[in-house]
């Protein structure tokens, strides 16, 4: 067995420590401040095997005999082998083919995601970012983007070229971001939310949002919130509450979670999802649960199709489609019964980072924040379910 060449460092999402990722497996502590962080995949690798020694040509007769017996028996054994594994990859290629069979990460399929627009680069300058970890589009097609540990909130045009930039306030952090219907920005920081206008003047906190950890709003102009106590708020344009779901993961799962999102479709249905778990909870516009799907993608091995290794957003199309961000550098996509339709690997379409916070608009195109860039890819039309 040979070692291959010990590959680059990657940055530690959490502490920003260069770290040398481990010969194996899809995720390792970072042995800095110690947190469990997915390897990026360019960067996984493999020990490689020796290829077996070819078997010569023995006679059957005399003293080659033994040898010959041998070689028919190796025979007989890699013919098995070849009839088990290639059974085996036979059986993953149709789970790529109809993801609900098997245990392999579906392919993405052609023309499915198509990226359209790519912008930024590492900085603390205009049209640069430290960590962009949230995104945002308004009305008008500009592209907000959330400077994670910067207490910046800068804007694009359309075509990602830089307009403007306004702070939240030094040392605070950008933790969520949308654009609201009124053309304001709000801004997740602190276990608050305040609100923006487009030239960035200070307008307020928004009443009632106090302990929010996600946020998005619904197809009424509604505010949904995610509170540290697993509570969902819906709230109206002056602020009041309109909607209580209080133990809105723990009444299902039996237990609360952390790094929470959250994400309303059309209709008013409520999908939540949080980073212990990884399962998507659905509720109804009254609150009620209806259904739950999704699952903890496991650190290492072939993955499983339809789980989640560390989700970092959730938004819901206008087609209903669920797509949920994954630090591992993939994009999980659901129908809203939580049928499992695809994984976008993203490292394919140009992105060698983490991936964090995610957004849509009303033209099909999902947008993705991954520290010092933003994607912008263009999705098919949805498909029957």
């Amino acid at each position: 067995m040979t070692t291959p060449t010990p590959p680059a460092t990657f940055n530690c999402p959490h502490c920003g420590a260069p770290i040398q990722p481990k010969l194996k497996g899809r995720s390792m502590k970072c042995p800095f401040c110690e947190a469990t962080v997915p390897i990026p995949k360019e960067l996984r690798t493999y020990p490689s095997e020796k290829a077996p020694a070819t078997a010569g040509t023995s006679s059957l007769v005399g003293k080659g005999c033994i040898w010959g017996i041998l070689a028919l028996v190796g025979t007989a054994l890699l013919a098995v082998l070849i009839l088990v594994f290639g059974g085996y990859y036979a059986f993953l290629g149709a789970a790529r083919r109809n993801p609900m069979l098997g245990t392999a990460v579906a392919d993405v399929t052609s023309g499915f995601a198509r990226q359209v627009l790519v912008f930024g680069s590492k900085g603390t300058g205009p049209g640069t970012f430290a960590s962009a970890r949230s995104v945002a589009v308004d009305a008008k097609g500009n592209i907000l983007v959330g400077d994670y540990g910067d207490d910046r909130v800068q804007t694009f045009d359309p075509s990602g070229k830089y307009i403007s930039t306004f702070s939240i306030g030094a040392g605070d952090n950008v933790d969520a971001l949308l654009a609201g219907p009124d053309g304001k920005a709000y801004v997740g920081h602190s276990g608050t939310v305040s609100i923006y206008s487009p030239s960035g003047e200070d307008l307020g906190q928004v009443e009632n949002a106090r302990g929010a950890e996600a946020m998005a709003f619904g197809p009424d102009g509604s505010l949904y919130i995610l509170t540290g106590d697993d509570t969902i708020k819906r709230l109206d344009a002056s602020g009041k509450v309109t909607l209580t779901v209080p133990d809105a993961f723990s009444s299902v799962l039996g237990e609360g979670e952390s790094t929470t999102h959250i994400a309303v479709d059309k209709s008013g249905d409520i999908y939540i999802i949080g980073d212990t778990k990884c399962i998507v909870l659905k509720y109804s516009p009254q609150g009620k649960y209806l259904l739950q799907f999704g699952g903890k993608a496991r650190s290492s091995g072939p993955a499983v199709p339809g789980t989640v290794f560390n989700p970092s957003g959730l938004v819901v199309d206008d087609y209903g489609r669920v797509f949920i961000s994954d630090w591992n550098t993939d994009v999980e996509v659901f129908y809203s019964n939580g049928k499992y339709i695809q994984s976008i690997d993203a490292v394919t379409l140009g992105f060698t980072t983490l991936v964090y916070g995610i957004n849509s608009d009303a033209h099909g195109r999902i947008f993705l924040a991954a520290g010092d860039k933003i994607m912008v890819l263009q999705i098919q039309a949805a498909q029957q379910q």
